[in-house]
C-alpha cells in the first residue's frame, strides 16, 4: 500500500524523539474514520518517523490555494481537481468531515483530546475528496476533571485570542480554529493577507468578511460554484 512518512528533523534542546513520543502516544489510540490512520513507527537509527495512510489528494490548502492562482481556489495546479473543490457539496463534506473528527477526539475519546493546530494543511484529502484530520504533533490530552491544558504553539491566524494570551487550549480554542478554516473554505481566502507591501500588519478573515457584513454584502464573500 501507499503510505506517507512523517520525519522529525527539529532538533532543538534535543525535542525531536520528546516530540515523537507524544505525537506517536496519542494517535496511536485514535481510530475514526476522520482521523489520518496510523500504520506504524519508526525510529531506525536515531530517525523518529511515523508512517500513515496516505491520502491521494494531498492537503486541503493546496486545493483551496494553488500556487500561482491567488486566492481564488480556481486555477489547477498538477495533482488537483479544480472542478470538484469548486462544489459547494464538495466544500460542505469537508467541514463536516473535519468537524465529525474534531468532535470524536472532543467528547469521545478518553481521554479529551485537544488537537491545537487545525488549519488547512492538516487537513488531508482522500480519493473522493472527503476528508481527515491530520498532523497531531501539537496535540495533547486533557485530564478528566479538567478543561483546558498549557499549550504553547499553533499556527498564526487559527491561534483563538485566548490562547495565545494565556497559553490555555480548550474545546473552545480549537473551535475557534475550526471556524477559521470554515471561513477560508468558503470564501477561497487565506487566513491573513497583507493590506500592502508598505503596511506590516495583515488583515484576518474574520475582520474582511465581517466588514462585508456590515455592508450587507455577505455573500459576496463566498467562492461562486
Amino acid at each position: 500500500m501507499d503510505v506517507a512518512v512523517k520525519r522529525f528533523t527539529r532538533d532543538v534542546e534535543n525535542r525531536r524523539y520528546e516530540d515523537f513520543l507524544a505525537e506517536v502516544s496519542i494517535i496511536n489510540r485514535l481510530r475514526h474514520k476522520n482521523i489520518v490512520p496510523l500504520i506504524g513507527w519508526s525510529n531506525n537509527k536515531g530517525e523518529p518517523l511515523l508512517v500513515f495512510e496516505f491520502m491521494t489528494n494531498g492537503s486541503l490548502d493546496r486545493h483551496l490555494f494553488p500556487r500561482g492562482g491567488g486566492h481564488t481556489g480556481q486555477q489547477r495546479e498538477r495533482g488537483t481537481d479544480a472542478a470538484a473543490i469548486q462544489q459547494w457539496a464538495t466544500r460542505y463534506e469537508i467541514v463536516r468531515d473535519v468537524a465529525t473528527g474534531l468532535h470524536y477526539v472532543h467528547h469521545e475519546y478518553e481521554p479529551m483530546v485537544l488537537h491545537c493546530d487545525i488549519k488547512a494543511s492538516n487537513v488531508m484529502l482522500y480519493s473522493s475528496f472527503r476528508a481527515r484530520l491530520g498532523d497531531f504533533g501539537l496535540a495533547c490530552t486533557v485530564a478528566v476533571d479538567r478543561n483546558s491544558a498549557t499549550v504553547y504553539g499553533g499556527t498564526r491566524g487559527y491561534i483563538a485570542p485566548e490562547y495565545g494570551m494565556f497559553g490555555k487550549a480548550t474545546r473552545q480554542t480549537d473551535i475557534y480554529a475550526l471556524g477559521v478554516l470554515i471561513l477560508e473554505v468558503v470564501t477561497g481566502q487565506q487566513v491573513l493577507i497583507h493590506r500592502a507591501a508598505d503596511d506590516d500588519d495583515d488583515v484576518h478573515i474574520t475582520d474582511r468578511v465581517w466588514h462585508l457584513h456590515r455592508e450587507w454584502r455577505l455573500l459576496s464573500a463566498s467562492i461562486p460554484c
